[in-house]
């Protein structure tokens, strides 16, 4: 289990859930002191692995008390519902459910809304790059940006450093 160096706020919460569903547990790590550094903190919406039949914001608390601790970001741990009791795509509405609301809170969260991320935990099938089009098509939010970076992938734009250094001639 990882120890912060410094004060980390962990407050687990319920934010409205998608039409017709219940609310979205979520788990909110905030870096205690961070806010008062600058003009606001980083945010992270984290969505844990598990191909939406395993997993839950358990899973990876020690990796969010880090991520809160020595990025001094404020992160939004979304415990979206699993199958095979909640078939697809509850767990991505629930993703989706979370996202707006965090991105509707963010001043009240102390989040500069430029600097929102969502990255996908392991790989580009999990629930991050959907939630940014959810089922019924809507779009990305404004400002929200998901980032791969063990992937070297920038989702936002559909290209790895392998695909940029072909197109400019060059091998990876």
């Amino acid at each position: 289990m990882y120890e912060p160096d410094r004060p980390v706020d962990v407050r687990a919460a319920v934010v409205p859930g998608p039409e017709g569903a219940a609310q979205v547990p979520v788990r909110i790590y905030t870096p205690v002191g961070a806010e008062e550094a600058g003009s606001g903190l980083p945010g992270l919406v984290y969505l844990h692995g598990g191909g939406y039949v395993l997993g839950s914001p358990d899973f990876c608390h020690s990796d969010l008390l880090r991520i809160a601790d020595q990025v001094g970001a404020l992160v939004v741990s979304v415990d979206y519902r699993l199958a095979p009791e909640h078939p697809f795509p509850a767990g991505l509405e629930d993703s989706y459910a979370a996202l707006v609301w965090t991105a509707g809170h963010a001043t009240e969260l102390g989040i500069d809304p430029a600097r929102r991320r969502t990255p996908p935990p392991r790989r580009l099938s999990g629930p991050a790059p959907k939630a940014r089009w959810d089922s019924r098509g809507r779009p990305p939010r404004q400002g929200d940006r998901v980032v791969a970076p063990d992937q070297g992938l920038d989702v936002d734009r559909g290209h790895s450093r392998t695909s940029r250094a072909a197109a400019n001639g060059m091998s990876s």
